[in-house]
C-alpha cells in the first residue's frame, strides 16, 4: 500500500484504546475502600486540547528528525509506519496529519546508538549545514551542546505555547536557569514518558509471606521506607544455603541502581540540585542533614545486602541474556528471585507475556504522610526534543507545537492505555498507581544536566555501601560549584 493510500486509510479509521485485552485477577490483596486514594481527574491530562498555530503552507519543506537507539525506548516516533499495533498506527497517523496540515515531508534518521548524536550535531552545525531540524538528545550533551551555541532556545521557536497543558509544567519549571529554557518535554517525546521510574511487585510473594498490603500501605500515608525495608528483609533468603548469596536465592529487590537510589531522597523532596527564587542552580547536598541521612541508610542497606543490584553482581549473565541491564532485571523478577524490581514504565510495556503476576507502587517516602497523599515519581530528564541554529525556527516551531498536541489527544492514551491492559497488571489499585505516578512526575538538574559529577558520584558511593556521604560530598563541591558558575554565566549572558 503507498503512502496516500495509508494516508486515507487512516483518515477513516480511528485509533480504538478500549480493545479489550486477556487480564487475570490479581492476587489476594484486598483494599479499604473508604481510604483508598482518590485522584480527582486531572483535565489538564485527558482533555482534549486544540493548539494555535494556526494552518501554515511551508510549500512541500522536509522535516528532518534525528534520533538514536537506546535500550527500548520509542525513540523513532516519527518514522513509524501503520502496522496493527495500536502504538504505530497512532503515531503514523499524527504524523500524517502534521504533513498534510502544514504540506511538509517529515523524515526520520535513527542512528544505532543515541550517543553518536552528539558528534553529529557539531559536525553539521560548524560546517553550516542545514541537515536537521529537530535533534533527539541525551539531555546532558543536549546543555552541553546548547553551551557551545549549537541549538536554539526554546524561548526562540515560534508557535510555541509552553503553558499548554500538553508541555510538562514541572520540568518547564524544573530545567530552565534564569528564565531561559533550551528543552523540556511535551507530549510528543514517549521516552519521557516511559522513563518515569517505578516499584513493581510479586503480588503472590506478597501474599504467601503474609505481608502488609502495600496498596493500603500508599493509600493511608504509610508507605515508608522502614516498610520497604522490612519487607526486602523478610523475603532475602540463602535458597541454596550455601552461604553465599548470589542469582541462585531470592531477593529483597533486584535494581539497576540508575533506576533505584535518587527515587528515595526524590520522594522526600529533596533534589541533589535546587534553584532559588532567582531560577539558579545551587549545590544542594553540603550541609544538608537529611538528606544524607537518607543517602547513609541507603549506603547501609546496600552492604548489607538486601538487592541484587546488576551493576554491582555479574553472575546473572550466565543465566539470563537480555540485551540491556533494564530488561535484564525484569527477567529475573519474572522469575520469582526477588519480591521487588525497580523499573520503568518503558520496561513495564515489554513484559506482555511474563507470567508472574505482579503489581505497581511509587517508592516509598521516609515519613508517614496524610491519608491519600500523592506519591511523586522521579523521571530521569532521558532525550529531550532540541533544534538546532541551522534549523528554521519557524517549521520547527510550528511542528513541534502540532505534534505535542496531538500526541496530548490521540497518542498519549493509547500508550497509557497499553500499560493499564498488559496481563497480570490491570487491577483497579495498579491503575489507582499509575495514575499518581504520572500525576507527579519529579527530575533533578543533579541527574538532567550534571549526572557525570552530581548523581552518577552519589549512585557509585551508594552501591558500594561507602556510608562516608558528607566526606564525598566535600570531595566534589569545588568541582559541581565550578559547573554551576559556569552555566550560570552562560544563561545570564543570553539576550532576553
Amino acid at each position: 500500500m503507498n503512502k496516500k493510500m495509508n494516508r486515507i486509510c487512516c483518515l477513516l479509521i480511528p485509533v480504538c484504546i478500549l480493545i479489550c485485552g486477556c487480564v487475570q485477577e490479581s492476587a489476594d490483596l484486598q483494599t479499604d475502600t473508604e481510604t483508598q486514594l482518590s485522584i480527582a481527574p486531572n483535565t489538564d491530562m485527558t482533555a482534549m486540547l486544540s493548539d494555535n498555530v494556526g494552518d501554515i503552507n511551508f510549500d512541500g519543506a522536509q522535516y528532518r528528525v534525528l534520533t538514536g537507539i537506546h535500550s527500548t525506548y520509542p525513540v523513532d516516533t516519527y518514522s513509524r509506519e501503520e502496522s496493527g499495533d495500536l502504538l504505530d498506527d497512532a503515531l503514523f497517523t499524527r504524523n500524517m496529519k502534521i504533513e498534510e496540515r502544514f504540506n511538509i515531508d517529515i523524515t526520520e534518521t535513527v542512528l544505532a546508538d543515541i550517543f553518536q548524536v552528539n558528534d553529529k550535531v557539531a559536525n553539521f552545525v560548524l560546517a553550516d549545514d542545514n541537515a536537521y531540524e529537530m535533534l533527539m538528545m541525551i539531555d546532558r550533551y543536549a546543555l552541553a551542546a546548547a553551551m557551545k551555541g549549537y541549538l536554539l532556545g526554546y524561548n526562540d521557536l515560534p508557535y510555541l505555547d509552553l503553558d499548554m497543558p500538553y508541555w510538562n509544567q514541572n520540568t518547564k519549571k524544573d530545567f530552565s536557569i534564569d528564565g531561559k529554557l533550551f528543552f523540556t518535554y511535551g507530549d510528543d517525546n514517549l521516552v519521557f514518558f516511559g522513563s518515569t521510574t517505578l516499584l513493581a511487585f510479586n503480588k503472590n510473594m506478597m501474599d504467601s509471606y503474609n505481608l502488609e498490603n502495600p496498596y493500603q500501605l500508599v493509600y493511608d500515608g504509610k508507605w515508608t521506607y522502614d516498610k520497604y525495608a522490612e519487607m526486602n528483609h523478610a523475603v532475602t533468603d540463602d535458597k541454596n544455603g550455601d552461604g553465599v548469596m548470589n542469582i541462585e536465592d531470592q531477593w529483597g529487590s533486584v535494581i539497576c541502581a540508575n533506576q533505584f537510589y535518587a527515587n528515595f531522597w526524590l520522594q522526600d523532596g529533596y533534589k541533589l540540585i535546587e534553584k532559588d527564587e532567582n531560577d539558579l542552580p545551587y549545590f544542594n547536598v553540603p550541609g544538608n542533614d537529611d538528606l544524607i541521612s537518607c543517602m547513609t541508610r541507603l549506603a547501609e542497606d546496600a552492604k548489607a545486602g538486601y538487592w541484587y543490584d546488576l551493576h554491582v553482581q555479574t553472575d546473572y549473565r550466565k543465566k539470563y541474556n537480555a540485551s540491556h541491564e533494564y530488561n535484564a532485571v525484569m527477567d529475573i523478577f519474572a522469575d520469582g528471585k526477588a519480591l521487588f524490581v525497580t523499573t520503568s514504565l518503558v520496561t513495564v510495556m515489554d513484559v506482555r507475556g511474563m507470567e508472574t503476576n505482579f503489581g505497581i507502587l511509587p517508592f516509598p517516602a521516609t515519613d508517614e504522610k496524610d491519608p491519600g497523599y500523592v506519591y511523586g515519581s522521579r523521571t530521569f530528564g532521558g532525550f529531550p526534543y532540541v533544534v538546532p541554529v541551522t534549523a528554521d525556527p519557524q517549521i520547527a516551531g510550528a511542528v513541534m507545537e502540532a505534534a505535542a498536541c496531538d500526541s496530548h489527544n490521540n497518542v498519549i492514551p493509547v500508550l497509557y492505555d497499553k500499560v493499564l491492559k498488559i496481563k497480570n497488571t490491570r487491577d483497579e489499585d495498579s491503575e489507582r498507581m499509575l495514575d499518581m505516578i504520572r500525576s507527579n512526575r519529579i527530575t533533578d538538574l543533579g541527574e538532567v544536566y550534571w549526572w557525570d559529577n552530581v548523581e552518577r558520584v552519589y549512585e557509585e558511593t551508594l552501591r558500594a555501601g561507602n556510608t562516608s556521604i558528607a566526606s564525598k560530598t566535600e570531595s566534589i563541591s569545588r568541582r559541581v560549584e565550578q559547573d554551576l558558575e559556569t552555566a550560570i554565566g552562560f544563561f545570564k549572558d543570553l539576550s532576553d
